[in-house]
């Protein structure tokens, strides 16, 4: 037996209400520990509130809510719902990999968000400012979230995770190639102006070369913490010793799901 510990709403959500919860647990069997406990079980599809529905991987929950939105029935469980029709399928396992116990999918939060347009938006047009040299961030924030009241917080909080880091680096290795522009031929770039800097001792130059090789350097949604290197360790470097100098490597950390508690 499981039990998942699940949040909901104390009132409907109208708009500028504060937002109360309440927590309430929920029991999954399965079917064998359900037999055990003679527990009537039908099939899924054939539920309706309060009757005990089989999943098609073998757990048994409550049924908690019956709808029909024009013409499809959809069926909600403590750790999904699902439409009936003849391909449909309720997966008790799948949703607590995702961590998703509220939606019709059972892909994660993260996947779900990458295909939806105002993320594809979010990238492609903090892209073209990045390229630019401009990043609006309240105009990104109220492109993504226009109810947000911080919305520069909010598109700042936004490209930090990981999903949006690895989009905004294909959509910038998409503009690269439109562009005939490979990682060497910017080394290449960088390399001569590192030359030219010293060779003028213009430490100022060599700075902003250093901030372009960060960026570059696996940091394209400029996130990380730029760190800090002596100006002479970069006077008379190689471009590659320049690399090593200037890495670092950070790992975002995802919030872990607290859902599930076995017993």
């Amino acid at each position: 037996m499981e039990k998942l510990v699940r949040r909901h709403l104390k009132q409907a959500l109208t708009k500028g209400a504060k937002r109360e919860y309440y927590e309430k647990e929920y029991l999954i069997y399965t079917e064998e520990e359900a037999k055990g406990r003679r527990i009537l079980v039908k099939p899924w599809k054939d539920c309706v509130p309060g009757d005990w529905g089989l999943s098609d991987d073998g757990y048994v929950s409550q049924c908690l809510k019956k709808r029909v939105y024009k013409g499809s029935t959809n069926l909600v469980f403590p750790f999904g719902q699902v439409f009936v029709n003849n391909n449909a399928r309720l997966l008790y396992e799948k949703h607590k990999k995702s961590g998703d116990y509220t939606s019709v999918s059972h892909r994660t939060k993260w996947e779900q968000d990458q295909t939806k347009t105002r993320t594809k938006r979010f990238v492609e047009t903090y892209v073209k400012m990045y390229l630019g040299g401009d990043v609006q961030w309240n105009i990104l924030g109220r492109m993504y979230d226009p109810g947000d009241k911080n919305p520069e917080a909010r598109a700042k909080y936004v490209i930090k995770r990981q999903h949006i880091k690895e989009l905004v680096d294909k959509e910038i290795d998409k503009h690269l190639k439109l562009h005939n522009i490979t990682p060497g031929t910017v080394f290449d770039l960088l390399k001569k102006a590192a030359e030219i800097a010293e060779s003028k001792n213009d430490p100022g130059n060599i700075t902003r070369v250093a901030e372009q090789l960060i960026d570059i350097l696996g940091m394209k949604a400029k996130d990380q913490k730029k760190p800090e290197v002596e100006m002479n360790q970069l006077l008379g470097s190689e471009i590659e010793d320049i690399g090593n100098l200037l890495s670092e490597a950070t790992n975002d950390q995802e919030e872990p799901a607290k859902e599930i508690a076995s017993s």
